[in-house]
């Protein structure tokens, strides 16, 4: 079922950008901030190498990397330059807290909120056209998620994750273009029971 709705999400939006060509509408694209909180562990240099040779065949995306420390790692800044994409590199901690894992990368993610709506013009310029997506060092992406998916919403979009949770794919239940469901097993009874991975908000949201 997961893969239904996949798929039909993907054969929507396909049809919306081939009308738009058509049409010699205004094909810009609209700016991404890819947010990822890090931090150290054994095999993170070379997710982030992974996740970097992913990024830089997406065209305007900007990268906000937020380290879980008191400071930003060379290792990790080299990774970030030598990907050639336009970067932000942040660090701090969450008071209080002794780990990142207690957190789960909110104050992380929250550090790049903050840093957005301090530097929108200065990053975007003065249209503001961006959508903000949070991407996880660790996780692997495919390409048709920037063009087909994150870049087309408007104000909040969601869609479905594959292997995660322990299960192939969780999904929102669509009718009517009106989110009704959830096909979730982490969390089934959260008001909002949505992997991080999937959806992206307006910046427009972010910054009011």
């Amino acid at each position: 079922m997961a893969t239904a709705v996949f798929l039909g999400l993907l054969f929507v939006l396909k049809a919306s950008l081939h009308q738009g060509a058509a049409l010699g509408l205004d094909t810009k694209p609209k700016m991404i901030f890819f947010v990822t909180p890090t931090h150290r562990r054994m095999n993170r240099l070379a997710d982030m190498t992974r996740l970097a040779n992913t990024l830089r065949q997406v065209p305007a995306l900007h990268w906000i990397v937020v380290e879980d420390g008191d400071w930003t790692v060379k290792a990790v800044d080299d990774i970030l330059r030598r990907s050639q994409l336009p970067y932000t590199y942040l660090a701090g901690v969450a008071p209080g807290v002794r780990r990142s894992d207690d957190a789960k990368g909110w104050w992380q993610r929250n550090t790049a909120l903050e840093y957005l709506r301090n530097n929108t013009k200065k990053i975007v310029g003065p249209d503001l056209q961006a959508n903000v997506y949070f991407g996880d060092d660790d996780n692997t992406y495919d390409l048709r998620l920037f063009e087909e998916c994150i870049r087309r919403v408007e104000r909040l979009g969601v869609w479905p994750v594959g292997s995660v949770g322990g299960v192939v794919a969780e999904a929102p239940i669509v009718e009517n273009n009106v989110v009704v469901d959830w096909l979730v097993r982490y969390l089934p009874s959260s008001p909002f029971p949505v992997d991080i991975a999937a959806f992206a908000i307006s910046l427009d949201i972010v910054i009011r």
